[in-house]
């Protein structure tokens, strides 16, 4: 991991989320990690965070709010040097992530059972570009989180063309289509009933999704028409043997053919959890590679920065933000090379703690 380490001679900026109603910036120089800024600011629940480079503004969403008590969440802009806010603008309830394309943002709002779309930059007087909201005749497969829909993810194909939306709660994958300025919606996704879909990502054609209450993850053959189709062809155990009782995946990423996955509260690791490393073939289907640690407890989100060498772990009930080392060749993952604890610890199945990490704008 030699290369890893050398490349984090320069100091990098990252960015943390915590659900106390802080924003955070971070700096790592070497194996240090340090807290640089404090910003109270993106409503009570700030949960997701998207970075902007072209403008340099650090979008976060709220997941504050209730459908059914009639309140809102909201999207907050961040200028980045120095930390500070700009706008904010309420949004439907329970933004839980975010993706930037052309000059729109779209969320995912897991409360409010519905994907919203934003014009940029955004204005203290904007308004959703588009909303999309479902309904649930019934609960489903969980009647406890499958009570209503729940939006929990967006995400591009390769391509560029279509937005997915992984629906936790509806056992659906919602999909759209970009036209002009708008999204247009094609046919739900179906996945496996009691799924969950929480979090997904493509990797050479193929789509990869993390299913939390299936505890599985789910890979897609994706077939090009006017809109997606997909077809199941694996469903796999992202652990060496039988996940732990009460262990779910959460966050998944792909970089050059490895799949990574979050899995939360299995406490492989003297009390931490874990990032599972998965092998893609050229058919697309997954083997299990390795386990690292994750840094932490309850690792929510993770971030792998531009140059692939460091993986930065958000763990939400620990509030540790961890930089695990990244062969660049091979994909291995290595030691936690710095931590740091960020904000109060939460509490593992609560709302509470750190909520999102990513990287920053690396100009040195």
């Amino acid at each position: 991991m030699a290369t890893a380490t050398a490349a984090a001679a320069a100091a990098e900026t990252l960015y943390a989320s915590h659900y106390n109603g802080s924003v955070y910036a971070l700096s790592l120089q070497n194996t240090s990690l340090s807290v640089t800024a404090e910003l109270r600011t993106c409503g009570s629940m700030p949960s997701w965070l998207t970075l902007d480079a072209r403008t340099e503004t650090l979008y976060c969403a709220d997941e504050s709010g209730s459908l059914a008590q009639g309140t809102n969440g909201s999207l907050t802009a961040l200028s980045v040097n120095p930390l500070a806010e700009m706008v904010k603008t309420e949004t439907l309830p329970g933004g839980v992530a975010s993706l930037i394309y052309d000059d729109r943002i779209a969320i995912a709002h897991y409360e409010g059972s519905a994907v919203s779309t934003f014009s940029l930059p955004l204005l203290p007087s904007s308004s959703s570009y588009q909303s999309f909201t479902y309904e649930l005749a019934t609960p489903l497969f969980d009647p406890v989180r499958q009570d209503a829909p729940h939006p929990h993810d967006v995400l591009f194909d390769p391509s560029g063309e279509f937005l997915l939306v992984p629906d936790l709660g509806a056992d659906v994958i919602h999909l759209f289509r970009r036209a002009e300025e708008r999204l247009e919606a094609c046919p739900d996704l179906p996945v496996r009933r009691g799924d969950g879909p929480r979090h997904a990502t493509f990797s050479r054609g193929y789509l990869y999704v993390s299913n939390e209450l299936g505890r599985t993850v789910s890979v897609y053959a994706v077939h090009y028409g006017d809109c997606l189709s997909i077809q199941l062809i694996q469903e796999i155990t992202p652990y060496p043997t039988a996940l732990p009782s009460g262990a779910t995946p959460a966050e998944i990423r792909a970089r050059e053919g490895k799949i990574y996955v979050s899995i939360r509260s299995d406490a492989a690791f003297a009390s931490m959890d874990s990032i599972v490393t998965l092998s893609g073939d050229d058919r697309g289907l997954l083997s299990f590679t390795a386990m690292t640690s994750s840094g932490g407890t309850v690792p929510r989100t993770f971030d792998i920065n531009k140059e692939g060498n460091l993986l930065a772990v958000g763990n939400q009930a620990s509030s540790c933000v961890a930089i695990l080392e990244r062969n660049v060749q091979t994909g291995e993952l290595g030691d936690v090379l710095a931590s740091i604890q960020v904000g109060p610890e939460g509490v593992a199945g609560t709302s509470t703690g750190l909520s999102s990490v990513i990287w920053g704008i690396n100009k040195i």
